[in-house]
């Protein structure tokens, strides 16, 4: 008996491996979700930050037209940012743009000047602008004035990149993680379940029922106290109990069998006439009964029965042949084809007899002897002498 070196240990690591990885799995999406919603709110205030300094910065310039300031304030913000792509200053009624700065492609590092605009291979942008607005002067009696309005173009392009990378990293740790938890789990099944398992099995197949000692009954297993300690406890102390009680059992039923033999060969010895077995051959088998070594005046165990009781019938003759016929034919049969064939077996012979000018007379009756199917494999005769019987009729 060999336990299967694989199959437990596949069997029990890999739901815990599909359940890890399940867990890692719900871990890193609320890891990316995590993550995606803190670049969305870095980039978020970034766009505000920049908005309200812009709109700070350039209401001084814009008023004195300093063109390469302002030009120079918006380049500045452009480097600084990777996620803004381009500025405009657009008019009071943003009818014109006074000033246009930006890049002509994601992660370009030349400023385009005036003649930038937003092209395909930018990607999705989005925009947001903000009122420029020249505070009120009270010291001079200067009203509030508006002077235009500041739009920044943004993209989502770096923080998508900043995911596929969050992501691929997700991805490796949860790999990294279960794959280490899956060889571990399943060293660790192979050293602690599968090989006291593969002991015991081999433990168990290498006794012998027939011939249990001491000895046999004891299975060392180096280490702490488990549950296969306990198991092999209780496995010992039952086989012991077998064992205890194995060699009382055979014993008792050792000696029933001796009284029931001792008895039915009591009965036999009693008995006034042939009784005895035979197998499909025709061989008589031991036992028989005493009144066997009277009537035949011989040994008949091992002899043929059919030559004993039917020794002078001819051969080639039509009884001789039905005798054969039917003898053979009722082994194996069942109880309705037994009584088919027992038609054909003789019920009354008369035997030659150098004792008897008119022979012996030999009365036969045949018991069917059955398997635990039902099919017969041994038959019972019971041959009685009826020749003083017969000559008193």
């Amino acid at each position: 008996m060999r336990l299967k070196k694989l199959g437990l240990q596949f069997k029990l690591s890999i739901p815990i491996a599909i359940i890890s990885t399940l867990i890692l799995g719900i871990y890193g999406f609320y890891s990316y979700q995590t993550k995606k919603t803190q670049l969305t709110k870095e980039l978020n205030t970034k766009l505000t930050g920049t908005m309200e300094k812009l709109k700070k910065s350039l209401v001084q310039p814009f008023l004195d037209m300093e063109d390469e300031v302002i030009k120079g304030i918006l380049v500045g913000e452009l480097k600084q940012e990777n996620v803004f792509i381009g500025f405009k200053v657009l008019s009071e009624d943003k009818s014109e743009e006074n000033y246009s700065m930006g890049k002509d492609s994601i992660g370009a590092t030349e400023i385009v000047d005036s003649e930038w605009k937003i092209i395909q291979n930018l990607g999705q942008l989005f925009d947001s602008e903000e009122l420029i607005i020249k505070p009120e002067d009270e010291d001079v009696g200067e009203p509030e004035e508006t002077l235009g309005y500041i739009k920044v173009f943004y993209t989502h392009f770096y923080i998508l990149e900043q995911l596929k990378k969050e992501l691929l990293i997700i991805g490796f740790v949860i790999f990294l993680i279960d794959f280490f938890l899956f060889i571990s789990i399943f060293i660790l099944l192979k050293k602690l379940a599968i090989r006291p398992l593969e002991k015991i099995a081999v433990y168990a197949d290498s006794l012998d029922l027939n011939s249990l000692s001491e000895k046999d009954l004891v299975l060392d297993r180096v280490g702490p106290e488990d549950e296969f300690n306990d198991l092999a406890k209780d496995a010992h102390i039952a086989l012991k109990n077998y064992a205890d009680n194995l060699e009382n059992t055979v014993v008792e039923r050792t000696e029933k069998l001796r009284e029931s033999l001792n008895e039915s060969q009591g009965m036999l010895s009693r008995i006034e006439k042939a009784i005895f077995r035979v197998n499909s051959q025709g061989i008589i088998l031991d036992p028989v009964s005493n009144y066997s070594y009277i009537m035949f005046e011989k040994e008949i165990v091992g002899e043929h029965a059919l030559k004993l009781l039917f020794f002078h019938f001819k051969d080639g003759s039509v009884e001789k042949k039905e005798l054969i016929g039917s003898f053979k034919g009722m082994f194996g049969s069942d109880s309705n084809d037994y009584i088919f064939f027992e038609s054909g077996l003789p019920k009354k012979v008369t035997q030659p007899d150098k004792k008897r000018s008119q022979g012996r007379v030999l009365n036969i009756q045949y018991i069917p002897l059955y398997d635990n199917k039902s099919r017969l494999v041994k038959l019972m005769f019971i041959v009685d002498d009826i020749t003083e019987l017969e000559q008193d009729l």
